[in-house]
């Protein structure tokens, strides 16, 4: 299994408890039901040449349709608790079997009458499978 796939996986599993519908990337499809969110995860970095410790990016989105009754309330109340299943930094660190996150950011935009939510961070991992 690739790395990428890996933290996907483990990734959508764990904010299951947001209670939002968890789809990958790659089933995300024009005739989507939201509220939903999805993960997109970029092959890691060696942070140091040979030391093997890598750097993986990690993104989050909320989706959200506008059109639903109560669209902005409820996006803002998906983001949030997303976003507090992410900064329990420890949950986090023990679900993804990494060392650390940080850089975390926190994005909003709107595609297609979809608002979307978007929750970037970094892991550290010791190793590429």
């Amino acid at each position: 299994m690739s790395l990428e796939k890996s933290i996907t996986d483990t990734l959508l599993g764990y904010l299951s408890a947001s209670g939002l519908t968890a789809i990958s990337s790659d089933e995300l499809t024009a005739g989507q039901a939201y509220p939903a969110l999805t993960v997109f995860v970029t092959g890691g970095k060696e942070v140091a040449q040979s030391s093997g410790v890598y750097r993986v990016r990690v993104l989050v989105e909320v989706l959200t349709d506008l059109d639903e009754p109560d669209a902005r309330a409820n996006h803002a109340a998906n983001v949030e608790s997303v976003r507090d299943l992410i900064e329990d930094e420890e949950s986090l660190i023990a679900a993804l079997d990494c060392y650390a996150i940080h850089d975390f950011t926190l994005d909003s935009d709107t595609r297609d009458r979809v608002s979307v939510g978007s929750i970037a961070f970094d892991i550290i991992i010791d190793s590429i499978p």
